[in-house]
């Protein structure tokens, strides 16, 4: 999976039209993430609330807002590979238009409906709807610490000593299962490109 800043840049591009229905799907171990403006598509267009209300699990889809050390905030929510139907349906018109970007970033388009009085959408309304959205997601300091340091992002970190000492300190008891899975996915990821 590229790095958090390099996916924030591939998400801020949404001024042009063709853009603005993309959800931009990256891979990390057996979880797809989508971050910002894709979280925002997943959360409202894919898995709204008018499609969940037909499925057995009528719960949305949970997003956490985090913060970098930089001071830049990000939306970002995951699911396991196996759900992506869940998540994504298959009932879009255009057919599942899924386009690998690499073994590791997929893109799939969506098809907004139309505004209720007939027109179309404009980036400045879109962008007007994701603020929105994006100011209603609970901000979360703590996982985004947790995960600089399960991804290795701190000086010193990606060495062979340095990812014995974060397995060591990892409070495994105290994290959930889904938490643990992706630690365990980064920790063998940061050893693969060591070794």
């Amino acid at each position: 999976m590229p790095r958090i800043k390099e996916i924030l840049q591939i998400e801020s591009v949404r001024q042009e039209k063709t853009e603005w229905n993309k959800i931009h799907l990256f891979k990390e171990g057996s979880f797809y993430h989508v971050f910002d403006w894709s979280a925002w598509l997943v959360s409202t267009v894919t898995y709204s609330e008018e499609v969940r209300k037909n499925t057995p699990d009528k719960k949305p889809i949970a997003v956490t807002r985090r913060k970098l050390s930089d001071g830049i905030e990000y939306c970002v929510t995951g699911f396991p590979l196996n759900s992506i139907t869940k998540f994504i349906p298959t009932f879009n018109p255009k057919g599942n238009n899924f386009t690998a970007i690499d073994d590791k970033h997929l893109c799939f388009e969506v098809e907004f409906a139309k505004k209720e009085d007939g027109s179309e959408w404009t980036y400045e309304q879109l962008k007007e709807l994701y603020d929105q959205w994006k100011g209603e997601i609970p901000f979360s300091a703590k996982k985004e610490k947790d995960a600089q340091e399960s991804t290795g992002n701190q000086s010193g970190r990606n060495t062979l000593t340095g990812i014995m000492a974060q397995v060591l300190a990892y409070p495994i008891e105290n994290k959930t299962p889904m938490e643990n899975t992706q630690y365990l996915s980064n920790s063998k990821a940061q050893l693969a490109q060591l070794l």
